[in-house]
């Protein structure tokens, strides 16, 4: 009886052992900063063509007067091309469909 009782003690202690460094492995990797953490205007689309390799496509939503703006900056990547720009139910500019492909 008191050998059972210090197994389960042990298996308890592991457990929560095992629980502390889940917790503190999870906020330590949570407090990285993202590279995109620090961005601001248009630094993300620029971030984000330069991420673009292989024929890859991207999709992202910009805000209702950004288009021309988007376009001006894609266009210094002679390898990217504004596929399409999708509007939302208001009729604005919303969402841009890029592709990268080899010169």
């Amino acid at each position: 009886m008191f050998r059972d009782n210090i197994i389960y003690g042990l298996i308890g202690a592991a457990v929560v052992l095992l629980a502390v460094l889940i917790l503190y492995l999870i906020k330590r990797h949570k407090m990285r900063p993202l590279p995109m953490d620090e961005m601001e205007g248009h630094d993300f689309e620029y971030y984000c063509a330069d991420l673009l390799k292989d024929n890859g496509f991207l999709l992202f939503e910009i805000g209702y007067d950004e288009l021309e703006s988007i376009k001006k900056i894609f266009s210094n990547y002679k390898e990217y091309e504004i596929l399409e720009s999708v509007k939302d139910l208001a009729g604005n500019d919303r969402v841009i469909i890029c592709r990268f492909h080899q010169i």
